[in-house]
């Protein structure tokens, strides 16, 4: 068996990590037998259904064991993909199989885990971009609203979007429909951002894109939005020529 492993944040509910487990599952599911596990989210699947609903085009499929039914699966997993670090720290000791595993920050090392990364602060071994499955999402249109984001919401002086006219990120919300009520993104790069989803969506989906840089240094919102320019988005969108991809082919 194998499966894409995601262990379900309870002080960040909403996030990219989630998303991007969801993609990869959507996408290698086309070609092998596999499983999405969302650890101990069982409390949440209300939250989960309603943020695949929202995105997607597709009706939700997951399981939801908690870290110790993972030991039960210990003679059937074969291999797994893990796509952030935190479910890695996490789970790393309840699996006993080959793992692949993207690395969005530094992380030490252990000998049966392949470790993809692609920007200078991931110790990876082999490379490879993290890579988001906009085909499986939703067709939406534009609604009149702005969405504010960042990674560090705590940083943004949300004072002055106090108007009916934005919606304010909250990690804990899903917002219904989000990519239908809005027109456009403000963007506040507040720290360092490891692997940046909501520039990709914003060219992919045609909204609007506005940047407000106050961290100045290279990361995952600088070479992305580079490439964008460049009408290099392809090179964010997974295909079977993905590095962990093949190697989950395997």
């Amino acid at each position: 068996m194998k499966a894409v492993i995601y262990r379900f944040q309870e002080h960040h509910k909403i996030n990219g990590s989630l998303y991007y487990a969801i993609e990869y599952y959507l996408f290698l599911r086309q070609y092998i037998e596999i499983e999405l596990f969302i650890v101990d989210g069982k409390n949440h699947t209300e939250l989960i259904n309603k943020v695949w609903c929202d995105k997607y085009s597709c009706p939700p499929k997951y399981k939801t064991p908690t870290r110790i039914d993972l030991l039960r699966y210990k003679n059937d997993l074969t291999k797994v993909l893990i796509i952030d670090v935190r479910t890695h720290n996490e789970l790393k000791e309840f699996l006993y199989c080959n793992i692949v595993q993207f690395v969005n920050e530094k992380v030490v090392k252990y000998s049966n885990i392949k470790y993809f990364g692609s920007y200078d602060y991931q110790n990876y071994d082999y490379f490879s971009y993290l890579k988001l499955g906009c085909e499986f999402h939703k067709k939406f249109t534009n609604g009149k609203k702005i969405f504010i984001s960042s990674v560090n919401m705590a940083k943004v002086d949300v004072s002055k979007y106090q108007s009916k006219e934005y919606i304010i990120k909250t990690n804990s919300i899903n917002y219904n429909n989000l990519f239908n009520e809005i027109y456009k993104i403000i963007y506040h790069h507040e720290q360092l951002d490891t692997n940046n989803r909501i520039v990709i969506e914003a060219i992919y989906h045609n909204k609007q894109l506005e940047i407000i840089d106050n961290f100045h240094k290279r990361d995952s919102i600088s070479l992305r939005l580079n490439d964008l320019r460049n009408n290099k988005i392809s090179k964010y969108l997974i295909s079977d020529e993905c590095p962990m991809v093949k190697e989950m082919l395997i």
